[in-house]
């Protein structure tokens, strides 16, 4: 189930490209609040679980034709994705793109993630819904209680947790002492 909750709602045609003269219709919402429920309840296996449990962006926005809408524009946004019981992920940002026809979502400014007691600052992120995942290939910072690991290129999942194909290549890890 998807619920958005916005302040303002638009529709504006814009030129497909510099030599193009077709417009394109982009859905702009304002103050954007995305809840994005789970179809089953969240299970401790959770990776065969994940792989199926968020919804396509196709199944999420039926009403949305990706042959009249291009992409859907929401700036700010707060993303939720939620089980029947609890919040599990909550991702913000100053704009996110929810684009229809790669089936995924950019984000874009002051990207934040948090997700239990792990957080995730970056500048720019893309959830792929289909993999639950999330990729940057921007500096970013991921901080759980324990560590701190910064660096330039990190792929998780929906709960930050690290993806087995990651470049640990200017990866920093540090210990987080308690104080």
């Amino acid at each position: 189930m998807l619920s958005i909750k916005a302040d303002n709602f638009t529709i504006e045609k814009k030129k497909l490209g510099f030599f193009r003269l077709g417009l394109i219709n982009v859905a702009i919402f304002e103050n954007a609040v995305i809840d994005i429920y789970l179809k089953r309840k969240l299970s401790d296996n959770r990776s065969n679980f994940i792989r199926d449990a968020l919804p396509s962006l196709r199944d999420a926005l039926p009403s949305f034709s990706t042959k009249r809408i291009s992409s859907i524009t929401l700036k700010p946004v707060c993303l939720k994705l939620r089980n029947r019981d609890s919040l599990f992920t909550q991702i913000t940002s100053k704009v996110a793109i929810i684009r229809l026809k790669k089936h995924n979502i950019l984000f874009k400014g002051n990207v934040q993630v948090v997700s239990g007691n792990k957080r995730l600052y970056t500048k720019c992120l893309t959830l792929l819904p289909e993999e639950s995942i999330m990729k940057t290939e921007q500096h970013f910072i991921l901080k759980t209680a324990q560590k701190k690991m910064e660096g330039e290129k990190l792929t998780v999942d929906i709960f930050l947790n690290l993806e087995q194909e990651n470049d640990k290549t200017g990866m920093e890890s540090n210990t987080v002492g308690k104080r």
